[in-house]
């Protein structure tokens, strides 16, 4: 699964810290949230109030229920987009945090993958996974996220194994 922490001052797509120590998980006054309502009719529960953002709540949203290895969150010019590699499969997902509209983009299979470790422009990485199944035996890949070509709906992964 992956999950996206922010809290929205209401201008815009802007990211801010959690506090000025960068606590993600700040004190909380009374250690319970009550429910918000969303713009689109949703209610998510607030883990706390966030005086750093005018007493807006911090929001916890689930972005996707696939099994996730490791995921970066990557600023476009539509806004925020978090990449993540489902565990079971290898492929890359990209998924919204404002409307959770998950696009799948690659189709390479890497199987059992326990992690994932991304560069902070989300378009390569290094994936780990024990191989045979043996807990002694961790192969690394190191890959690049390639664009679909053309008449392709997903790109791929291409890449080489790290010694």
């Amino acid at each position: 699964m992956a999950f996206y922490f922010y809290s929205n001052r209401g201008q815009g797509n802007d990211i801010i810290p959690i506090d000025n120590n960068g606590n993600i998980f700040p004190n909380s006054p009374n250690g319970t949230g009550t429910p918000v309502e969303q713009p689109d009719g949703n209610e998510t529960t607030p883990i706390t109030d966030n005086p750093s953002s005018g007493g807006l709540p911090l929001l916890l949203k689930e972005l996707s229920m696939r099994p996730s290895a490791g995921a970066v969150a990557i600023a476009t010019s539509s806004g925020i987009l978090v990449r993540f590699m489902e565990k079971g499969t290898g492929n890359v997902y990209e998924v919204s945090p404002d409307n959770s509209a998950e696009t799948r983009l690659s189709n390479t299979t890497l199987p059992r993958i326990t992690e994932a470790l991304w560069n902070k422009n989300g378009d390569r990485l290094i994936a780990r996974y024990e191989k045979d199944g043996e807990p002694d035996n961790i192969q690394s890949y190191y890959a690049k996220l390639t664009a679909s070509g053309t008449g392709q709906p997903e790109g791929s992964l291409d890449g080489s194994f790290l010694t």
